[in-house]
């Protein structure tokens, strides 16, 4: 297996509300890695900017 099943693993469906990931490495931007994240469910929020970040989530 690969490290994009085990990353993958972690993004379980409907286990929180919000669920945020330290990625300084861009993995989770890759194309498929975004796409297999979004199919789970999941919204995925770069954060280029830390406010205008924070204001989104309210």
């Amino acid at each position: 297996m690969n490290w994009r099943y085990y990353i993958l693993q972690e993004f379980t469906p409907q286990v929180a509300p919000l669920t945020l990931v330290a990625d300084p490495d861009c993995l989770l931007m890759e194309a498929g890695m975004l796409q297999k994240i979004q199919e789970r469910g999941f919204e995925v929020l770069p954060c280029e900017d830390a406010i205008a970040f924070r204001l989104r989530l309210c």
